[in-house]
């Protein structure tokens, strides 16, 4: 099967990691994601003091 892109993009703490958010967002898709990378961190005001944009790409392809 083909695979298809899916960007998201998650308004988080500081003290929240990148990679933590990642591995979230692997066991939420379980089987259908193939790959998720982070492509853009965002820091300023319309995200508030303290906290930060972060965009991630998931590739999404069905194992069968």
């Amino acid at each position: 099967m083909p695979s298809s892109d899916v960007d998201l993009a998650f308004v988080v703490d500081d003290s929240v990691g990148a990679d933590e958010l990642a591995t979230t967002l692997r066991a939420a898709g379980g089987d259908l994601v193939t790959s998720v990378e982070l492509f853009d961190v965002y820091r300023g005001a319309s995200v508030g003091e303290g906290r930060r944009s972060l965009a991630y790409r998931l590739r999404l392809q069905a194992p069968d």
